[in-house]
């Protein structure tokens, strides 16, 4: 098992029991541990440290349980048990194990462990985060200063890849980092957006009755005037980056079924999103375009 965080360390442990005629319930328990402060270097190789303590535990274990047979054999504890009732007898681990040289055993094989070539260092490389929202001061400001519904086509047009035409560049930049970084502007399609100076929008298209839940999510969180720019530019990124976590699932996953897209919360309001950003993925965009809640 494995647990911890930066500020206290990260551990593996290993819990496990060996037999005991004098404990309650004829069994003890004990769990070794493995610290480390890089959490990469340990979780990379808990297989082979699992490995290793499984076999430690079960040399253990083996040995308790032939003392543990031994000793039943002579004089069954059961019995006295249901005589005399409990009385705590605490063993060490050396005589639970009929061995003297346990701990000694037990140093050698964690030696062995600190040693292994597992633990030299491993250059690893940590990729860059595909989304990068920066710029929210500027695109609350925008919320604020436009008509709701203008905020809401220009949000809808981006996030499902309408293509849309912006006369000042600084505006197309606030749109834009809502979306993964390496996502393609389209060139072309069915509908066209374009924003005006006036900052009045001309949509070919119709805003759908349901919008995709992503759009919804932005347009509440930027019009939160309670959510401070930091908080705000941390939960964009979050947001975004879930979008796109959802658009690689269905893009690596063979045969798309309504159960996967409801374990997502993936709704038919979304599709017009997720087609885009599969395609942006390398997906298949016809997976998109079936209507998986069509009822049958």
């Amino acid at each position: 098992m494995y647990f911890g965080d930066n500020k206290r360390g990260h551990i593996i442990s290993h819990v496990f029991d060996i037999k005991d005629s004098f404990a309650r319930g004829f069994k003890r328990k004990y769990c070794i541990v493995v610290l480390g402060q890089d959490q990469i270097s340990l979780l990379q190789h808990y297989d082979f440290i699992e490995t290793n303590l499984k076999q430690l535990s079960s040399s253990i274990q083996q040995k308790a349980c032939n003392v543990n047979t031994a000793e039943q054999s002579v004089h069954s504890q059961r019995e006295v048990r249901q005589k005399e009732g409990y009385k705590s007898n605490q063993r060490s681990l050396a005589a639970l194990t009929g061995e003297p040289n346990i701990f000694a055993h037990l140093h050698m094989w964690f030696v062995f462990l600190l040693r292994s070539e597992i633990y030299r260092s491993i250059p690893h490389e940590i990729l860059d985060c595909p989304v990068k929202v920066s710029a929210c001061k500027e695109l609350k400001e925008f919320y604020n200063s436009v008509p709701k519904d203008v905020f809401r086509i220009l949000v809808y047009c981006t996030l499902t890849g309408i293509k849309t035409e912006y006369c000042d560049p600084r505006t197309k930049r606030l749109f834009d980092q809502l979306l993964p970084l390496n996502f393609s502007s389209p060139s072309n399609g069915s509908f066209t957006c374009s924003l005006s100076k006036e900052n009045k929008v001309q949509f070919t298209g119709s805003l759908p009755q349901k919008l995709p839940t992503l759009v919804c999510q932005i347009e509440q969180a930027v019009g939160n005037e309670a959510m401070l720019e930091s908080a705000l530019t941390d939960h964009l990124s979050s947001l975004v980056l879930r979008w796109l976590n959802i658009a690689c699932v269905v893009n690596w996953t063979p045969k798309v079924t309504k159960d996967l897209l409801n374990t997502l919360e993936v709704r038919k309001c979304d599709m017009p999103l997720l087609s885009y950003w599969v395609s942006q993925s390398n997906g298949c965009v016809e997976s998109c375009k079936i209507d998986w809640f069509e009822k049958s």
